[in-house]
């Protein structure tokens, strides 16, 4: 059962992290080359989960204090979202460096896979969620940051990519925001519709492609 406590949790984590031998967790993912390693560790700790993520800065110099930069907007991203059904949760940037996130036991999705309508609607629900509390993903038609679970919840994981929208008046964010948030309601339809062919009437509402995304389509499947 997860601890209730988040002072209990931090101790804990705290605790873990001062003793971390980052080379012994299972690798999760080889594109640590732009936002940092990410492994997964069993902490084997009451207090807590018992799998986590941890991401942690690539590199060094300069590429470090990027990766490091992307963490923080990361977790940033990832405070907004706090509570949000589909993103999982995050426990914190510890020492500027260890970005520790819950495990979804899932695996990517990808055309094969059989989606209830149920589980479709439910990513939808993540993703306004998402965007009524000022964050954009950007980066959801790449099919390794959307996770199914076992029971069909899909996840929405990896906001290294995420645009936080800023308050008061700051018109080239909000535009970028509004920019990226469609292109994520673009990539749900993609996903589910497998392309953007016989999309019901209810789900064309969702689907409005700029000039811009229909370019960089074009230019990305004549670079495959």
């Amino acid at each position: 059962m997860r601890p209730e406590s988040p002072t209990a949790i931090q101790e804990a984590l705290a605790q873990f992290l001062s003793k971390l031998d980052f080379g012994s967790g299972v690798v999760v993912t080889d594109e640590a080359h732009h936002q940092g390693e990410v492994r997964r560790f069993d902490p084997n700790d009451p207090m807590l989960p018992e799998h986590i993520i941890i991401k942690r800065p690539q590199g060094m110099g300069l590429r470090r204090r990027l990766s490091q930069q992307t963490l923080r907007r990361e977790a940033k991203a990832y405070q907004r979202l706090a509570g949000v059904a589909g993103i999982p949760r995050c426990f914190g940037l510890y020492q500027d460096q260890y970005l520790v996130l819950e495990y979804i036991d899932g695996e990517p999705i990808t055309p094969h896979h059989e989606i209830a309508d149920v589980s479709w609607a439910g990513l939808l629900m993540t993703i306004q969620a998402m965007h009524a509390h000022g964050v954009a993903h950007g980066d959801l038609k790449k099919k390794d940051n959307l996770l199914i679970t076992s029971g069909g919840e899909i996840y929405v994981i990896d906001l290294g990519t995420a645009l936080v929208k800023r308050t008061g008046w700051h018109p080239i964010n909000h535009r970028l925001f509004g920019f990226l948030a469609q292109t994520d309601l673009n990539a749900w339809v993609k996903h589910k519709y497998k392309g953007y062919e016989g999309v019901a009437v209810e789900d064309q509402a969702h689907l409005q492609r700029s000039w811009l995304e229909r370019m960089l389509t074009q230019w990305r499947s004549r670079n495959r």
